[in-house]
């Protein structure tokens, strides 16, 4: 029994080990993409002043630009992402800070350029860049992830008065010996604090579905049939401000002709932590009623477990010290299939029947 264990064990590994020391490595590099590309584009840093950004994104009005959507580019909200299409309808996106002073302005969709290197890990981290059948792709690699950390950690259980040894003893021996030996060590190390953390990065690449399965998407005002708009972007952010004081800015999502509303996301004071908020409030571009209002706190169940899975999955739930854990569980997921597969090859090389599936 235990042998056939040992065998699925090395399989999956040596299978899949290049898919999991990809999403290790980029995963450690995502950890801190927010504080590393602040750190890396020069110019200032500001908090959201909404006249002078509501005034930003009207001048990309009157230059024939169509601008659709406003994200912070971090958790401090001190620079944001203008998303807009140009007069001549090419889709760029601008970031500025929070006083509407451009830092760089570029291609949306770069793969390197205008800061387009950090969607890219994203993108390889989350779909492997192949769209949907990349995301599938991953969400199958995530559950034999999952799956082959608690057989490791079945195999690697120490026996009672031993754990101190194997923790933190001293290793000796052979080669084969000592790789065994650390492999097991830094398996027991973060193996069972990292499975939910992977669990819950399966569950991402399903999001979209469980949102539309468990029908909890936000619920948008009634449409209209024709409007024109009348609140300006700064009114509009000011609006938002003055209704939940304390609040942080997230997110706009400019009106349309059917749709004349002005969708913001907030992160409020008590909400739970993570970048970007999920409190979503509704002002009328006519006439700058709030049309709705959706606090996370308010939300139902459903829709609160499937918020909670981005800020748990990257550690933005506890802030600084959750995102350097998840820097760490890519650390040791590299440092498992780097020792694993090491090991793998030590024994191979000593095996003298050449049965590449002798025992670790």
């Amino acid at each position: 029994m235990k042998r056939g264990i040992i065998r699925l064990h090395r399989a999956l590994s040596l299978v899949l080990l290049a898919f999991w020391a990809l999403q290790g490595s980029t995963g450690t590099l995502l950890a801190f993409r927010w504080e590393i590309e602040d750190a890396l584009l020069p110019g200032p840093a500001a908090a959201a002043d909404p006249e002078a950004l509501g005034a930003r994104i009207e001048s990309i009005v009157r230059d024939g630009g169509r601008p659709a959507v406003v994200w912070s580019s971090a958790a401090s909200a001190t620079r944001f992402d203008i998303f807009y299409a140009d007069s001549a309808g090419t889709e760029r996106v601008l970031r500025v800070d929070g006083h509407g002073r451009v830092l760089r302005d570029g291609l949306d969709g770069e793969r390197f350029a205008n800061g387009g290197v950090w969607d890219t890990f994203t993108l390889i981290h989350t779909e492997l860049l192949a769209g949907e059948a990349g995301s599938w792709i991953i969400a199958a690699s995530g559950l034999l992830l999952v799956a082959n950390v608690i057989i490791g950690l079945r195999l690697a259980w120490p026996r009672v008065g031993s754990w101190r040894r194997v923790l933190l003893g001293e290793t000796a021996g052979p080669r084969a010996a000592r790789l065994h030996a650390w492999h097991r060590r830094i398996g027991l190390w973060l193996g069972l604090i990292v499975l939910p953390f992977f669990a819950a990065g399966v569950l991402l690449c399903f999001e979209h579905g469980l949102r539309e399965l468990t029908d909890q998407e936000v619920s948008e005002p009634p449409a209209s049939e024709k409007s024109a708009s009348r609140i300006s972007v700064s009114q509009a952010l000011e609006i938002a401000a003055s209704h939940h004081p304390g609040s942080r800015f997230s997110m706009l999502g400019m009106p349309s002709a059917r749709a004349p509303w002005f969708r913001i996301r907030q992160l409020r004071p008590h909400d739970m932590a993570r970048n970007w908020g999920t409190s979503t409030l509704f002002v009328s571009a006519v006439d700058g009623r709030v049309l709705a209002d959706h606090p996370s706190r308010a939300a139902p169940a459903g829709r609160k477990l499937i918020d909670f899975l981005y800020p748990f999955h990257t550690g933005q739930v506890a802030g600084i010290a959750g995102r350097t854990l998840v820097l760490l569980q890519g650390i040791w997921l590299v440092a498992m299939v780097i020792l694993g597969f090491s090991l793998w090859r030590v024994r191979r090389s000593r095996s003298r029947d050449g049965n590449t599936w002798g025992d670790w």
